[in-house]
């Protein structure tokens, strides 16, 4: 049974917010061979304070009997969510995954309370970053997860041996598209739908593009199922004036990273099969 831990910013039942946070966690919580002990929460789409209670409220409509675990905000170091995420990592040395969402402080956090603890995860991996401007529908957009927080993804991202960093760049081509989301039945999960297709219409608006990119959910499909990306493993400079954008730059002397793409033909509508 493979171990995950969820570290997400997750806005689903917030109108005019980020829907990918609780797909990427239900794509994985549905695996019969994962296990999630508990999801921690951070903050990106929205303040800690609005995300943690998103996430309470949609854990009791789905009927997920997981702990919920607060997570530091902008304004304080809370520790409970890096504490719970050290105890489980040295219960289980060597064998828990990490899948960080939204901004890292948590496991800044992590690794100041507990130094070395970064040697026992198994693997880290981070949605977040850009390695050029990103820009949808002919509008440019901002880069989220590392800039919110450039001091935390600074540490994090040098900490761990190669961390895996699905960008902004490696998903943009891979858009889930209104037909796929009419095909989807929701049978398992009914209330999503109604959510899921006001956020399409939202998005819409916005970058006058019919259809959507779910970065978090390329970031769980990476996890569960890295035979579909292509690893490039190179040198990137990450220095925090870089974070603030959120860049990436490639330098021969910077930190080792792997930024997988996903290869041509990617099947969204597998990935979804779940709904």
């Amino acid at each position: 049974m493979r171990k995950i831990i969820v570290d997400f910013d997750n806005t689903f039942t917030i109108e005019g917010r980020d829907i990918d946070d609780l797909i990427a966690f239900l794509y994985l919580y549905e695996k019969e061979d994962i296990e999630i002990p508990f999801v921690t929460t951070t903050f990106g789409n929205s303040n800690q304070d609005e995300i943690y209670n998103s996430t309470l409220q949609c854990f009791k409509d789905l009927g997920i009997d997981i702990p919920v675990y607060r997570g530091a905000s902008q304004n304080d170091n809370c520790k409970i969510a890096a504490e719970n995420i050290r105890d489980y990592i040295k219960d289980n040395p060597g064998e828990v995954e990490i899948l960080a969402l939204g901004a890292l402080r948590n496991f800044k956090i992590l690794v100041d309370i507990d130094p070395g603890i970064e040697n026992s995860v198994k693997s880290f991996t981070a949605m977040g970053g850009i390695s050029s401007p990103l820009f949808f529908g002919g509008k440019k957009m901002d880069e989220l997860n590392f800039s919110i927080d450039c001091k935390s993804a600074y540490k994090v991202i040098n900490k761990f041996k190669i961390p895996n960093i699905i960008t902004g760049n490696n998903c943009i081509d891979n858009v889930c598209s209104y037909d796929i989301i009419s095909k989807l039945k929701f049978s398992k999960y009914p209330i999503l739908k109604s959510p899921i297709k006001r956020w399409l219409d939202f998005f819409s608006d916005k970058y006058e593009f019919s259809g959507v990119v779910l970065w978090d959910l390329i970031a769980a499909l990476y996890l569960y199922r890295p035979d579909l990306f292509e690893d490039h493993i190179d040198r990137y400079d990450i220095s925090e004036e870089n974070l603030k954008g959120g860049y990436l730059k490639a330098d021969s002397s910077g930190k080792k990273l792997n930024l997988p793409s996903p290869k041509k033909g990617i099947d969204y509508l597998k990935a979804l099969d779940f709904l």
